[in-house]
């Protein structure tokens, strides 16, 4: 389920077209605008684009908190007087007006996450719930470029693939998505761990890697078994490896099943792989597989390598 690309020819159309949003766009020259989204019930992704300078103001969803991150290129956006650049979040509180100006073709995603659902996913997790991080106020997140490319990777697949037809499946994706967001918030601020202790915090979870395979390890999992804390194994991995610990264990998963693709009989089934490797929705396997290899699954099934 995709949604494609809207596009709208003056930039003040998208005032009625994001719903839960209170908006008054002022282009600065005649131009339009382009607008993607997909949603689930509390749970909203969208991507908007500008052709032209605008003056933001407004307010997003007020039961919910929404997260902003610049799309790639070399622009800056004016946020409630903060200069936001493409290795930060802009963490809107629910409910509380922004003011914000960005310059002709910068484009955005917004993650909008229904408030009481998202403290609970924190507390799941071991995370600061974002009521700690902003106390209740607009705030500008330095997360660095490496999670901000991540993070910018995994919304603009998510958008490409679109959601599950399934209500249950796509709330489950993202989910996935929202808990992307918040690892990288807990990395905005410093853990409070000196450098040397976290080098000694992420060669206990490669150990940990090594001993139980990265089949069904979730991070979470790997925290517990590690002895340490998300944020702090996320910096740890962040600094040896130039990924968080949620991307070198899809990386690893990956890597297994291509391995096994390349060595699997005719009759062997690409979802029967794929699911020992931790892989069950098979269009987002594909997609990720595609994205790392140039390839998909289909293509390496049963090729040996050269």
């Amino acid at each position: 389920m995709r949604e494609d690309p809207h596009r709208f020819d003056c930039v003040e159309a998208l005032n009625e077209a994001m719903p839960g949003w209170t908006l008054d766009l002022r282009p600065l020259d005649h131009g339009g605008a382009t607008l993607q989204s997909i949603s689930t019930p509390g749970i909203r992704l969208d991507k908007v684009s500008f052709d032209v300078p605008v003056h933001q103001l407004g307010e997003p969803p007020e039961s919910a908190y929404t997260i902003g991150l610049l799309c790639e290129g070399d622009y800056e956006l004016r946020w409630n007087g903060s200069l936001v650049t493409g290795d930060a979040l802009e963490v809107f509180a629910p409910g509380e007006r922004f003011d914000s100006t960005g310059p002709a073709g910068f484009a955005a995603f917004t993650l909008s996450v229904e408030q009481s659902w998202l403290d609970g996913l924190a507390a799941q997790l071991g995370f600061r719930a974002l009521t700690e991080v902003t106390r209740g106020e607009p705030r500008v997140c330095r997360i660095g470029r490496h999670v901000a490319a991540d993070l910018r990777r995994s919304l603009s697949g998510q958008l490409r693939l679109g959601l599950p037809a399934e209500v249950r499946l796509a709330q489950d994706v993202l989910a996935e998505l929202a808990t992307d967001v918040l690892g990288a918030v807990q990395v905005a601020d410093p853990c409070g761990v000196h450098p040397r202790r976290r080098r000694r915090m992420f060669q206990r979870a490669i150990d940990v890697i090594a001993a139980c395979g990265v089949e069904a390890l979730s991070v979470q999992r790997l925290c517990e078994l590690s002895g340490c804390s998300v944020s702090t194994l996320e910096r740890a991995f962040l600094e040896q490896v130039g990924l968080g610990p949620k991307a070198y264990l899809l990386s690893l998963r990956l890597q297994g099943a291509r391995r096994e693709l390349r060595q699997a009989h005719g009759d062997e089934r690409i979802s029967s792989i794929a699911g020992r490797w931790g892989f069950w929705h098979m269009g987002k396997f594909a997609a990720d597989y595609r994205r790392r290899f140039g390839e998909l699954p289909s293509h390496t099934l049963g090729r040996k390598p050269h």
